[in-house]
């Protein structure tokens, strides 16, 4: 495998794995999503999106794809099947762009419910990625 696989591969394991068993964590039995109070929704959503989008830019770039807009590079997985539904996944992006541009305060709350509603987009990337590590190692 070339020095991208192991990036891809790399960050997969390290950055996207220890975020998504975090949120995980925050999930209740009905799986809501339940923030706890020393968490804040906006720099957490952030974080875990931007993750999501950096882990499938090195994918791409793997495979001779190179985009640097979130938009295209959402875009391109999602041409390409690493992504299920580009719909929820252009909403992810809007999300992140419009809390961006506003105050956070604005948005409490709102990630919590849009990930609790949502949150399988996240457990897709999971199954989709570990499924590309264990079929390269």
């Amino acid at each position: 495998m070339g020095k991208n696989f192991i990036l891809w591969n790399d960050y997969y394991k390290k950055n996207f794995r220890e975020l998504y068993e975090k949120a995980l964590n925050f999930r209740d039995e009905d799986g809501n999503i339940i923030f706890p109070e020393d968490v804040n929704q906006y720099d957490f959503y952030k974080k875990l999106f931007t993750t999501v989008v950096e882990l499938l830019k090195l994918y791409l770039n793997n495979n001779g794809i190179f985009q640097f807009e979130k938009y295209e590079v959402i875009r391109e997985a999602f041409y390409i099947e690493l992504l299920e539904d580009g719909d929820i996944w252009m909403t992810a992006l809007n999300l992140y762009t419009v809390s961006a541009q506003r105050k956070r305060e604005e948005f409490n709350n709102l990630f919590a419910t849009w990930l609790s509603t949502n949150f399988n987009i996240f457990d897709h990337i999971d199954d989709k990625f570990s499924q590309m590590v264990s079929e390269n190692e």
